[in-house]
């Protein structure tokens, strides 16, 4: 065998190894692309859920601040995706997402989450992504404030140690005040 053949034989190992590294991505990129939108919306699934969980120990904190006045508790919130507003002036604490991969509730209808209906979901479809916004309704029930004044104040992605207090002064409805550190 000639020194000429030999290298013609190392180059052809060189191009198929490179053809076979190449078509390899070629094909690992198209099973990612393929599977990114089932993970993207298991993971938007995961989100919502563990958001209504956490809207819940916010109700039942609520529920058991509102028992005895001067009472104060302080609650964990991790924030992951979305923003949360309480909702002074309406009595509303509300969840947005606004680019989900998953579809929570029927299009453009409110739906219950709990079976007290003080928790309700809406989602409606931007171009392909669906906004999914979930409500605690507290009107005539609680009047909510933030830091003592009626605003809204939203709490975007991260954590924070939430404390919430019966502030009331023997009114009615009882209010409840928060604030976030």
């Amino acid at each position: 065998m000639t020194a000429k053949t030999k290298m013609e034989k190392k180059g052809v190992v060189w191009v198929s190894t490179v053809l076979y590294i190449l078509i390899s991505l070629a094909i690992l990129s198209l099973v990612l692309v393929s599977v990114q939108p089932v993970i993207d919306k298991n993971k938007d699934r995961t989100v919502i859920f563990q958001t209504i969980d956490m809207l819940k120990e916010i109700d039942s904190t609520i529920e058991q601040v509102s028992v005895s006045q001067d009472t104060n508790l302080g609650l964990k919130l991790k924030i992951s995706r979305g923003n949360l507003m309480i909702d002074s002036q309406d009595n509303l604490i509300s969840w947005e997402l606004r680019d989900s991969a998953y579809q929570y509730s029927e299009e453009n209808r409110t739906v219950n989450v709990t079976s007290d209906a003080r928790m309700t979901a809406f989602s409606k479809k931007i171009g392909n992504k669906w906004a999914t916004k979930i409500f605690l309704n507290y009107t005539n029930r609680y009047d909510l404030t933030y830091a003592g004044k009626e605003e809204t104040k939203v709490l975007s992605e991260s954590e924070y140690d939430l404390f919430i207090k019966n502030v009331n002064t023997s009114t009615s409805p009882i209010e409840i005040d928060f604030t976030a550190g």
